[in-house]
């Protein structure tokens, strides 16, 4: 199995800056935790920047051609500073992205998750115009794009920015990528 990790943003795309906290660096600080945590699961894998570059969404979607799985790490904003959770984002149809969406939001730490009680974290999973536009070039490889978190939240950005955050994320967007590993290799052996 081949994940292709999407590091969002980049180079002179800093994506959403709020809290001290820049969503470029958040995202390959992310993309690496998971990249080595792969690398102990022997998962291979291959990133879409290593360093602060800046990739088009045409050039993820040629980078990606040989993977078996997409993960694209982002993170969102809002108006509200209180608002937000973490939430994965599938194109329509993609059985094996919408279930490594569902894992990767049941691994989610209580600190990214919503504090309304009786809110499900599924409710999330869903199409958005953003989803579309930075999936749309993978398609038709299994892909999901995880919004780790609201960096508009003090809360979130706090906890992102730290190492144990950071951590906590990997382990997260790890989940999903092995529920994908056992997906895939279930329908090979069929």
């Amino acid at each position: 199995m081949l994940v292709f990790i999407d590091a969002g943003h980049g180079g002179t795309n800093s994506g959403c800056v709020h809290n001290g906290v820049t969503e470029k660096d958040f995202t390959l600080a992310a993309a690496k935790q998971l990249a080595g945590l792969l690398v102990e699961a022997r998962i291979g894998h291959t990133l879409s920047r290593w360093e602060d570059d800046t990739v088009t969404l045409e050039e993820r979607g040629r980078l990606s051609s040989g993977a078996d799985l997409v993960v694209s790490i982002h993170a969102d904003a809002a108006a509200d500073p209180a608002a937000g959770f973490l939430g994965a984002y599938v194109l329509p149809g993609d059985e094996v992205g919408q279930e490594v969406a569902l894992e990767v939001e049941r691994a989610a730490p209580n600190t990214l998750r919503p504090r309304t009680p009786g809110a499900t974290l599924t409710k999330s999973i869903g199409w958005t115009q953003r989803a579309h536009n930075v999936l749309r070039p993978h398609a038709p490889r299994p892909a999901v794009l995880v919004e780790c978190g609201f960096l508009s939240n003090p809360r979130h950005a706090a906890y992102l920015s730290t190492s144990y955050g950071l951590a906590a994320v990997g382990l997260t967007l790890a989940a999903g990528v092995v529920r994908a590993a056992e997906i895939l290799s279930t329908r090979k052996a069929a």
